[in-house]
């Protein structure tokens, strides 16, 4: 373990490059049309970098006890979604890690220099971005190998799924 005069101070807060845009160029969105209009208005708009900002300077602060989900919310009022979120992306770009023990039941969040020797968890995507990934990679053999009509048939019977 770290001696603890080694850690950052309140005064050494981190100067992130934000927003982070992870998917395709945008924070996210659930799936619906409502919920993507709201995420590129918030990139637009300078929403997204501001949460983000918030949340990496309330996830330093919160020094090696970290942050979870929870926390986040009852420190900025905002939703599961918007929080958890916030987290994630920012997980996702590297500029804060998770722990791999948890509090409350919820995941907790913490800047690198306070993981000190503590297991940790690696970003995974969600269950859909990962079936998406596994289906890719299949066509993409597919194509590579010269087998065409597999992949065909591979694109049309995941789109039946999603009809």
């Amino acid at each position: 373990m770290s001696d603890l005069t080694d850690l950052p101070t309140l005064f050494d807060e981190p100067d992130p490059i934000l927003p982070v845009l992870p998917y395709g160029g945008s924070s996210g969105w659930s799936g619906s049309q409502t919920s993507r209009d709201r995420a590129e208005q918030a990139d637009r708009t300078g929403v997204t970098s501001q949460r983000q900002a918030d949340t990496l300077g309330l996830v330093y602060r919160a020094g090696i006890d970290g942050l979870t989900w929870r926390d986040l919310s009852e420190r900025t009022g905002w939703h599961h979604g918007t929080a958890s979120g916030a987290l994630s992306v920012l997980h996702k770009s590297g500029q804060i890690a998770r722990l791999s023990e948890r509090r409350d039941k919820c995941q907790i969040y913490v800047v690198p220099e306070y993981i000190l020797g503590r297991p940790t968890a690696d970003y995974q995507p969600n269950v859909s971005a990962r079936i998406l990934r596994e289906v890719l990679t299949e066509i993409e053999q597919d194509l590579l190998a010269d087998r065409r009509w597999d992949a065909i048939r591979r694109i049309r019977a995941t789109l039946e799924i999603y009809e």
